[in-house]
């Protein structure tokens, strides 16, 4: 069977569907959504000590809450569009699990497969429908960028994806690890 679409809208498409639905009709906050929403509102509210607000959770999430300030910057309050945005990286991340399978030679339709159902995976509704959980689609994002940028040996890829991943959660400092197998992989392969 040929393949006449492009395989990365495919696995947009695929990733889309689920929450189609929810972004047209949109949808209440979901209950952890609401200190969330509230400490959101504090932040706009006092916008002149922004730096301190955003900066007062450590090293860990000040690149999650940086986003949420973003949002409401540009968006306000509508809920559809901190769903969309949750949704838009979602559709990246099965990208980027499309894109590593490509790059691992898997054949075009077992990387199809791999990003659809990386994608269409109901597991996925819990970090992408509530806001609380932008973190941890965010570490997600950089993770997967770190194991593409180290597939194409793009070393500034993996800094970059490295810092990111440890800013968006304290998930993110599996970075650390997750680097460190990388390296002694690649170690491993150019000795044998």
């Amino acid at each position: 069977m040929e393949i006449w679409l492009p395989l990365e809208l495919i696995v947009a498409l695929v990733a889309i569907i689920p929450y189609h639905p929810l972004l047209i009709r949109g949808q209440e906050l979901v209950y952890d959504d609401l200190p969330i929403a509230q400490m959101i509102d504090n932040l706009a509210t006092e916008h002149q000590r922004i730096g301190l607000k955003l900066f007062s959770v450590g090293p860990y999430r000040w690149l999650e809450r940086l986003t949420w300030y973003w949002q409401l910057k540009i968006f306000g309050k509508v809920r559809q569009t901190w769903l969309a945005v949750n949704v838009l990286l979602h559709v990246i991340i099965s990208l980027e699990v499309l894109w590593i399978a490509m790059s691992v030679d898997l054949t075009t339709t077992g990387s199809l497969l791999a990003g659809c159902l990386f994608a269409a995976h109901p597991m996925h509704v819990t970090s992408v429908v509530p806001i609380v959980s932008r973190g941890n689609q965010l570490v997600t994002l950089f993770m997967l960028g770190l194991v593409l940028g180290f597939l194409h040996q793009s070393y500034l890829l993996m800094a970059v994806c490295a810092a990111g991943s440890v800013g968006s959660n304290e998930a993110g400092l599996g970075v650390i690890g997750l680097t460190i197998l990388l390296m002694i992989g690649a170690l491993w392969h150019s000795i044998s």
